[in-house]
């Protein structure tokens, strides 16, 4: 009896300390902005959320009033991004959110602006903004992506193209882009792969067959090394291009030992630099520069003096100094400036 007695009272200390530690976490900058983060901390994408969070926990540090921050997991999922959303919203009572990723934020988008909650989403789909008032962006232009690599493709000369993406809204926004910059017979064939798929062989297949002498790789880190792996062992010679998805360090470290001619389009990582070492020593390993445009999007929260209404002031910004250069915005949408970078360099 006083056995039993003693475990449930442990137990009760036990969960009582757990209690109070959580809400140590969300009350941590009492009396700042209380800013919801949706981001995948787990599961194939968890470099980026890990990235992100390390970013926005470094980005709270310096300022004088620190936010209050609550980190929801999502997995990459939509359906997650859903839960997450409506706990932050109705439980934590978040007045702000900052989302990772373009199908995830499509699915909350209309809930979030419906409710008032300004957003800001790190993702290439124009969609996201459309028509929003409440809902903003930190994230390279998919415009801007689209025809700075078509751009980088006439120069180098490339007359067979083919085009490998993940069927994701943000990646197909790209490749759409890209395509129609590109007269239409430099294209030897797009093939979409399902983020779920396991098994790349007929994709590699159809690719070798078509006999390209440039690849436009728009695929996610559970594809993208393996996908590169098994086209060279069927003996490609050509280059590999791409945009953000080559700049993911997971990518990279898959890649750079099969050694391919391959370069692709994102933000000057040389720019970002000092910001990507402290993060890494946060770390404790490589850092994603997805995680930049976390930090600058709660900076710009942050920057805004009227709390009570948020949209008008980050419409309002002008000539905001970030880590990639003085911006404003255009619409609900920052852009930072994409250049050409070569895997070799990185």
């Amino acid at each position: 009896m006083l056995v039993a007695l003693y475990r449930t009272v442990l137990l009760l200390v036990c969960i009582s300390g757990a209690l109070r530690i959580q809400h140590c976490e969300a009350e941590q900058g009492a009396g700042g902005l209380r800013v919801g983060i949706i981001a995948p901390l787990t599961g194939p994408m968890a470099s980026i959320g890990l990235s992100i969070q390390s970013a926005v926990r470094y980005a709270a540090q310096n300022v004088s009033e620190p936010p209050a921050l609550i980190f929801e997991d999502d997995q990459f999922q939509p359906k997650f991004t859903v839960a997450a959303a409506r706990k932050l919203v109705s439980s934590d009572h978040v007045e702000a959110l900052i989302i990772f990723g373009s199908s995830t934020c499509l699915s909350v988008a209309g809930e979030l602006e419906r409710s008032r909650i300004p957003t800001f989403c790190l993702s290439i789909h124009d969609g996201v903004t459309k028509d929003k008032q409440y809902i903003f962006r930190f994230f390279p232009s998919s415009t801007a992506l689209a025809e700075v690599t078509a751009r980088e493709a006439k120069r180098k000369g490339y007359s067979r193209i083919a085009v490998v993406t993940n069927s994701t809204d943000g990646f197909l926004a790209i490749t759409r882009k890209f395509s129609q910059a590109i007269p239409a017979h430099e294209l030897v064939g797009t093939e979409e792969v399902s983020p779920a798929e396991a098994d790349l062989r007929p994709t590699v297949t159809k690719v070798s067959h078509a006999k390209p002498d440039a690849v436009f790789v728009m695929l996610l880190p559970q594809h993208f090394g393996a996908f590169v792996s098994q086209l060279l062992k069927y003996g490609y010679k050509g280059d590999i291009f791409s945009t953000i998805p080559l700049g993911n360090s997971v990518i990279q470290q898959q890649v750079r030992p099969l050694k391919p001619d391959a370069w692709y389009v994102s933000v000057d990582h040389s720019r970002c630099a000092h910001i990507a070492g402290a993060l890494e020593k946060i770390q404790g390993n490589e850092s994603d520069f997805e995680g930049i445009f976390g930090y600058e999007a709660l900076r710009l929260l942050l920057s805004v003096k009227d709390r009570s209404n948020i949209p008008a002031g980050l419409r309002g910004v002008r000539n905001f100094e970030s880590v990639f250069g003085v911006m404003s915005p255009q619409g609900q949408d920052f852009f930072p400036p994409v250049v050409v970078n070569s895997l070799a360099q990185h």
